[in-house]
């Protein structure tokens, strides 16, 4: 097991159904919320959701950290550049 991980967390890459479920939703309320740009897409090559990009966007959409999602550095912002999705 990797550190920082325990026994009861899920792995770090979701499939979609994963994905949808771990943000307690359907799989077609998990599809409008990637097209609509709330959360991020799969990985490119991968089919997977990054489970923290899932986080990162959840708190940006939340609030939490809301000063640093105005900032060009918060963790989202990031997370998007990082993995190909730029607007």
């Amino acid at each position: 097991m990797m550190d920082g991980q325990s026994a009861t967390d899920p792995p770090r890459l979701l499939r979609k159904k994963e994905a949808a479920a771990y943000c307690g939703v359907s799989t077609p309320t998990f599809d409008k919320w990637v097209a609509a740009g709330s959360l991020p897409a799969a990985l490119p090559g991968i089919g997977r959701w990054d489970r923290n990009g899932i986080d990162a966007a959840i708190n940006r959409l939340s609030g939490i950290g809301a000063g640093a999602a105005a900032s060009p550095d918060d963790d989202f912002r990031q997370w998007l550049e990082a993995n190909g999705h730029t607007n």
